[in-house]
């Protein structure tokens, strides 16, 4: 297992962290401004899940947009507690996951530096104002980052079948974990090749590691597969479509630019540490296990900014941040024989960073954006002003369903992969009469030409109306 003791004063230290992650967690006053749809989507599945109707969004239609290992998890706890609104829930599920991630995260430091670097980096993860942000709003982010740390410190300890374990469950929080299992292997065989380990011992290692990540993921991959005929979840599948057309529609300079806005604070400290990994990639480094953690940050970023998963980057490459907390105090140790103290002005800065994003510029985005606060009021209004029996199209599908508990027609192709190939006003029309849709309803905002799935000439044969709620304007079509 991982050597995970403790002294007095290490104690004490978590306690303060923990005291500290609790008052940012609930520093943040209205909890529904930092909520967006995907957490309440799976509070859907799981919800189905343990009323026995299976891996189902609308009752006996069979669906898999979500990640398997956070729906089991809200499953679990949803079982034990049949909450209505599962925000409070969110925020303490948060609060524990996060500070178990900078638990291990400080054990994972010191065994590779020092226990000072160590508490540095456990400061930095506990005020990062993006991990936090995330309680509410895409909480797989949290579940995932916490596996990967486990992942990775496992490793580090020589504990390569664990490792494989514990990645498995990574790849089982988000889809991509499966690339932190690949740059283990990768990594173990270049170790081993150094110390001229015999190639059939080699491969005989990579084979048991690969069988226990696929006796643990395989059960997943394999429902999916005999339930749809991929191994890919249908949310995986429309995504790619949407943007696939997303990017051949603004061209690819201004689909990379739409991806940095939301990081304006941490795309700085990533290219100070892409510039330390450049100086230490050297033989002797590459073989040391700390490289692991460059290399997986790095493939964060990779993934999203090229495989374009979503362009909600603040959130997907919010996992990147710890190890690249890690990845530049690591590389300022190295420089630790400068008269100035630069580790102590480095970590200064990056606090004072975490800080003001923290208390000046979420805050700030919470008013801009609090149109999610909206969602409830029209969840109501769907409720008093529409027949029970009513299907509802939505491209935003948690909060109303829950809420309302109604069919939801999904527009975005996140439940149904082919939704989003219906472009024209005439085909869109046509899906929304086969699917016997009666209203479709979207928030005004996004129907500024800037998202082709949303675009205003799909829905010209549909009869407008203009509601608003929250100081948020929606507007509802009626189905003729």
């Amino acid at each position: 297992m991982l050597k995970l003791k403790m002294n007095n004063k290490e104690k004490f230290m978590f306690i303060v962290l923990f005291l500290l992650i609790t008052f940012i967690e609930f520093s943040i006053k209205d909890l529904r401004n930092y909520t967006i749809d995907d957490t309440y989507t799976t509070f859907v599945y799981a919800k189905n899940i343990v009323e026995g109707n299976g891996s189902t969004y609308n009752v006996g239609e069979f669906s898999s947009a979500y990640t398997p290992l956070l729906t089991f998890v809200f499953a679990f706890f949803y079982m034990l507690f049949r909450f209505e609104d599962p925000l409070l829930f969110l925020k303490i599920f948060n609060l524990i996951l996060t500070f178990l991630a900078v638990f291990v995260s400080y054990f994972l430091v010191s065994k590779i530096s020092n226990k000072r670097i160590a508490f540095l980096v456990a400061i930095l993860i506990a005020t990062n104002p993006f991990i936090n942000l995330f309680s509410c709003a895409g909480a797989d982010t949290i579940l995932f980052i916490l596996f990967s740390l486990l992942t990775i410190y496992a490793y580090i300890l020589k504990k390569n079948l664990l490792a494989s374990a514990l990645s498995a469950f990574t790849f089982l929080s988000r889809p991509e974990g499966a690339f932190l299992f690949l740059l283990i292997l990768v990594h173990a065989t270049i170790k081993e090749v150094s110390l001229k380990t015999k190639w059939t011992r080699i491969l005989k290692d990579r084979l048991i590691e690969i069988f226990i990540f696929l006796l643990i993921s395989s059960p997943w991959l394999l429902f999916l597969l005999l339930n749809q005929g991929t191994i890919f979840a249908t949310s995986v599948s429309g995504k790619r479509i949407i943007y696939e057309r997303f990017a051949a529609s603004i061209g690819p300079i201004k689909f990379s630019y739409l991806l940095v806005p939301d990081l304006l604070v941490t795309i700085p400290i990533v290219f100070i540490a892409a510039f330390a990994f450049i100086t230490r990639l050297n033989r002797n480094d590459v073989l040391k296990e700390n490289f692991l953690i460059d290399a997986w940050w790095i493939m964060i970023i990779l993934v999203h900014m090229f495989f374009a998963f979503s362009v909600h980057t603040y959130r997907y490459l919010t996992p990147a941040i710890p190890f690249v907390y890690i990845s530049i105090l690591l590389f300022l140790e190295r420089l630790k024989k400068a008269k100035i103290d630069i580790i102590s002005i480095s970590f200064i800065i990056l606090l004072l960073l975490n800080l003001g994003e923290l208390y000046f510029i979420i805050p700030r985005a919470a008013e801009v954006n609090s149109f999610y606060s909206s969602f409830f009021e029209v969840s109501e209004w769907i409720i008093n002003n529409t027949a029970p029996s009513d299907r509802i199209a939505l491209g935003e599908l948690g909060i109303i369903k829950w809420v309302t508990g109604r069919y939801v027609v999904d527009v975005a192709g996140i439940l149904n992969p082919d939704a989003s190939k219906f472009t024209s006003a005439d085909s869109f029309y046509y899906y929304l009469k086969i699917s016997n849709a009666k209203y479709f309803i979207v928030p005004t905002r996004y129907l500024d030409g800037s998202n082709p799935l949303y675009e205003k000439s799909r829905y010209n044969r549909l009869i407008e109306k203009d509601l608003e709620f929250s100081g948020v304007e929606w507007t509802f079509y009626e189905v003729p």
